[in-house]
């Protein structure tokens, strides 16, 4: 058993055939990893295979594992932020702003090229940035956390609570924040408050917003635009 390790190693291999790099473990056979957090850079200049951020080749069990700003390099397929290859059993294992065969902040490379959906196997995760005064309601806690940084996957519904003045409006990454509430993107989120524009307007199919009119703010406009309807 390895847990509640950290590893900020530089492992590299210039040789070929020579297998299995890990962050943490080069090859896990048949152990358990869990709660281990990797920053390593792990890569290969040679002809060899299985290079990940916390296990190159893993046939055991990794769970609730991260990789954080890890670096993985490997000219095979058998790569991954999390493992390179797996035999075994991946859950709850996730990766922030890994960099993947020169990619930076890469996604779907958790374990062989590709995401591990299942029981949360090897997913991205990503960061939350709140103004003052605004805090997460729901969900209950981050999908991982490490060092009071806390990280969430793709597709849950995050739930603020706030309170702001007359005029003003929540927004994250630019898109307005409609009943406290939005779906995380698989990028990291910004959430800011902007003054109001003056108008919001949401359009059929075959509607144009002409004359030149800047659309911000997810649909807002700061002036009233002239609306053009084309044929269908």
């Amino acid at each position: 058993l390895i847990e509640n390790c950290t590893s900020s190693a530089t492992v590299s291999s210039s040789g070929n055939n020579c297998d299995a790099y890990g962050g943490i473990v080069g090859y896990n056979d048949g152990g358990t990893i869990e709660n281990c957090t990797s920053s390593a850079t792990v890569s290969s200049s040679g002809n060899s295979v299985w290079f990940g951020g916390i296990a190159g080749n893993n046939s055991g069990i990794l769970s609730g594992n991260l990789s954080i700003k890890a670096k993985i390099s490997s000219s095979s397929l058998s790569y991954g932020a999390i493992a390179g290859y797996n035999d075994g059993t991946l859950s709850n294992n996730y990766y922030y702003y890994c960099q993947v065969n020169g990619t930076p902040n890469a996604t779907g490379v958790g374990c062989q090229g590709a995401d591990i959906k299942g029981n949360d196997g090897a997913m991205p995760v990503h960061t939350i940035t709140l103004p003052d005064g605004f805090s997460i309601q729901s969900p209950g806690k981050p999908t991982a956390s490490r060092n009071e940084t806390k990280y969430y996957k793709a597709g849950i519904e995050v739930k603020l609570s706030y309170q702001i003045s007359q005029g003003k409006v929540a927004l994250a990454n630019n898109t307005v924040i409609h009943d406290k509430t939005f779906t995380m993107p698989d990028e990291d989120v910004n959430v800011m408050v902007v003054d109001k524009p003056d108008y919001a307007f949401i359009l059929p199919e075959c509607f144009e917003i002409t004359n030149g009119v800047e659309l911000i703010y997810g649909g807002y406009v700061k002036t009233i635009p002239t609306i053009v309807q084309f044929a269908p």
